[in-house]
């Protein structure tokens, strides 16, 4: 009997040091003493990016690095909407414009992505519309996977912001 191939989907999560030192282990205390030595420690901060704020890092993307990361985000939505009966993030014949104003950057900084016939397509370049997204491509990658929301981004938006969270609401990170 053969069995489908499964994913393994590793759960990343932080340490409550709080609720960890609230608890009672008096009775093996010095043995508790060394692993919160170990939690504390956290060992995989050097592996895993934090976000910044929660660890007082300093750490920038550049730009063409975001646009690129853009692209690759845009390429796995397109494949992968509609799966499984899902609806896909935009109606025929919408289409979001993003537009990175970073210099440098170039058409490698701007994206139109469009819904016809049950598909999502993108390409470079920006073409009018329905809803237009400016901003650094950072902030625009950064806002396409939820990291940060548009209000707190040099992003201005243009037309039909509703289309925007939809698109948000049917893109799972």
């Amino acid at each position: 009997m053969s069995q489908a191939p499964q994913l393994l989907r590793p759960r990343l999560y932080r340490t409550d040091i709080e609720i960890l030192n609230s608890l009672s282990v008096d009775w093996v205390r010095e043995e508790f003493e060394e692993l919160r030595a170990d939690f504390e420690a956290d060992w995989n901060r050097a592996h895993f990016r934090w976000e910044n704020d929660a660890l007082g890092l300093d750490y920038s993307l550049a730009p063409e690095l975001a646009a690129d990361g853009i692209g690759e985000w845009l390429e796995r939505v397109a494949s992968e909407a509609g799966r499984n009966d899902a609806p896909i993030p935009l109606q025929d014949s919408r289409t979001v414009a993003l537009y990175a104003t970073d210099p440098g950057v170039g058409v490698g900084g701007q994206w139109t992505i469009r819904a016809d016939a049950g598909r999502i397509s993108w390409s470079h370049g920006v073409q009018d519309g329905s809803v237009v997204l400016r901003g650094g491509a950072v902030n625009l990658l950064l806002a396409l996977v939820r990291r940060v929301r548009l209000e707190d981004t040099d992003i201005a938006v243009s037309g039909d912001v509703s289309i925007w969270q939809n698109w948000l609401g049917r893109t799972p990170f």
